[in-house]
């Protein structure tokens, strides 16, 4: 009997989804149609409206069938969908077989579960109720932002609610995406090295699970750097820089007393102007680094899953950052097939820290309009709506040497959608 596989080129569908991420893989069979795969549905910018009109193109594109979603990670852009009522459920409506989530989803690994599958450890579980604990917080700074960051620049204070809202704990998707899954083996949490939950939905495809790693694998990603001299595209300053330019002339919101009267610092005597002024920056400080450390660790939860079929290679690894991604990149024999890639989605919509100087090198098929085989690249992001991303040197550098697929260049902004052939 001859042995299943794909029969055709792969098609891969990116949707317009501002900043986030969703994708559509389809894998032709004969006698079968197309096999689906979603890899994330979310978005930080986009309303209801308008992610409407994106399901309305996935089912067209899936006939109204998915084989398996791929939710990398619990942020707001690749997975709010899920969570929008009325849109989650048409999702769910499309019957996907499997639905595949980072191993810190895991409903045994939940921060009050009194027992974890054996592989995630004590650490493990350590690891997952500092990241409940990081997005209670988040989801207060979001609910009390006028108090909290009373002090801050309006630009920072933007900035710092728009990343504490992309890592709120989205109840709801997270709750539907654990009633896709939870049929007899329709659920997958992985982890580096581990089966990836598709392998017999895409048979004659090889998915492999580069990341995330598990704590017991290494505690690199607990701890996620702020710069990394070699591999990262360019050193920028941090929101906790900005942090120093707190000013302490704007009226204080007492938490204590809500009903007292107030003053301006600036009409406080000097000693106690001092002393609020160093305890507005501390509290402004603790709050960016507290919100860039779970941005950073939600980011490093990001699984990466690569595709082999046919002579060709996929790519997708979410938000991965260089905590994820060292410990694939470790591997010679991981890094032999990296080489291979033909299509690379960009880490995290663009960012500095998501594409490694490391692996860039490895892709053979980079270079300039000539090159047979050229690698492309999906740059899903908009740009204006998150802290220099997409960043302009890494985008430099994808056109440069790859064949650069990205929503925010598309000529038509109203575009849903845009299929590619491998």
């Amino acid at each position: 009997m001859p042995e299943t596989k794909p029969t055709g080129d792969v098609r891969v569908t990116m949707y317009n989804v501002g900043f986030g991420d969703c994708f559509l893989l389809s894998f032709p069979y004969d006698g079968d149609g197309d096999r689906h795969v979603l890899i994330d549905c979310g978005t930080t910018t986009e309303d209801k409206e308008w992610m409407t009109k994106v399901v309305e193109q996935i089912e067209k594109d899936c006939g109204k069938r998915l084989d398996a979603v791929v939710v990398t990670h619990r942020h707001q852009d690749h997975l709010k969908t899920f969570g929008l009522k009325g849109l989650g459920e048409r999702l769910a409506d499309l019957k996907p077989k499997v639905v595949v989530q980072p191993w810190t989803e895991h409903p045994k690994a939940e921060a009050q579960a009194t027992s974890a599958p054996s592989v995630y450890g004590v650490r493990g579980l350590a690891q997952i109720r500092s990241l409940d604990a990081a997005q209670d917080f988040a989801e207060q700074l979001v609910a009390n932002a006028s108090r909290l960051l009373s002090a801050a620049p309006a630009d920072l204070a933007e900035e710092l609610v728009f990343v504490a809202e992309a890592n709120i704990k989205n109840k709801a998707a997270v709750a539907l995406l654990s009633h896709m899954g939870e049929e007899p083996a329709a659920a997958a949490y992985v982890h580096e090295g581990s089966e990836s939950g598709l392998e017999e939905i895409l048979p004659g495809v090889r998915v492999s699970v580069l990341g995330p790693p598990t704590l017991e694998d290494t505690t690199d990603i607990r701890s996620p750097a702020d710069r990394h001299p070699t591999q990262y595209w360019e050193l920028g300053a941090t929101l906790a820089g900005a942090a120093a330019t707190a000013d302490p002339s704007l009226p204080a919101k007492s938490a204590l007393f809500p009903g007292a009267p107030t003053l301006p610092a600036a009409s406080a005597e000097s000693h106690v102007r001092w002393v609020m002024d160093r305890l507005g920056r501390a509290e402004l400080w603790n709050a960016t680094r507290i919100v860039e450390a779970m941005n950073d660790a939600l980011n490093n939860t990001s699984v990466i899953l690569l595709f082999e079929v046919d002579g060709k290679a996929l790519l997708f690894s979410g938000d991965a950052q260089w905590e994820n991604w060292a410990w694939a990149l470790k591997a010679p024999a991981i890094t032999e097939r990296l080489k291979a890639t033909t299509l690379y989605k960009v880490g995290h919509h663009g960012s500095t820290n998501a594409t490694p100087q490391k692996l860039w090198e490895l892709f053979e098929n980079r270079g300039d309009e000539n090159t047979p085989n050229r690698l492309v690249t999906l740059l899903s992001t908009k740009e204006g709506k998150h802290h220099r991303v997409p960043r302009c040197s890494l985008v430099k550098a994808l056109q440069a040497d790859s064949t650069v697929r990205a929503t925010y260049l598309w000529e038509d902004s109203d575009q849903i959608s845009k299929t590619y052939t491998l």
